[in-house]
Parts: C-alpha cells; sequence; structure tokens
C-alpha cells in the first residue's frame, strides 16, 4: 500500500525570485516527488502541471532542504494519504 504526503508549498525556484505556490505529492517509502502543479498567475486557477525542470527543483528542496517533512507532515500543513489527490490524476 502506497503512503503519500500531499498539500500546497510555497518555494521559489532557482531561476525566479518570488514564492510560487505549488501542489504537491510525495511518495513516503521513496522520498520522490510524484506529481507537482504550478501556480502560474495570482488567479487560483491557474495551476499546472510542473515541468521537468520545476519537479528537479522542488525535488531537490523537499528532500534535501527540507526533509524533516516526512517526519512532521502536519507542521508543514501538508496530510498523509492513501491515494493521489484528483488534482495528480489529471
Amino acid at each position: 500500500m502506497y503512503q503519500f504526503i500531499t498539500g500546497d508549498w510555497g518555494h521559489i525556484f532557482a531561476w525566479e525570485k518570488n514564492v510560487r505556490s505549488t501542489r504537491i505529492v510525495l511518495d513516503t517509502s521513496s522520498q520522490l516527488l510524484v506529481a507537482a502543479q504550478v501556480q502560474r498567475s495570482e488567479a487560483s486557477d491557474t495551476f499546472s502541471q510542473a515541468s521537468r525542470e520545476e519537479m528537479k527543483d522542488l525535488q531537490d528542496s523537499l528532500v534535501n532542504a527540507n526533509g524533516e517533512i516526512f517526519e512532521r507532515p502536519s507542521d508543514y500543513a501538508l496530510t498523509v494519504c492513501e491515494e493521489l489527490p484528483s488534482w495528480a490524476l489529471e
């Protein structure tokens, strides 16, 4: 059975200066980012799939700089679930 950590995550991509809102899904056993969307503008409906470079940058930040999220996801307003959220299946 899979277990995921999911939620909204503010992230500054290496090539940007401002925080972007993202939606993330992490596999808890492999500690891999399995799905992510990035908000492209201030409108709440402007999320789109993260590019390969965005996924790589997020993965590095989540695992290497914020690895404690795997131990205490609720401290970061993230939730643990057994199924992918609907947005990750689109």
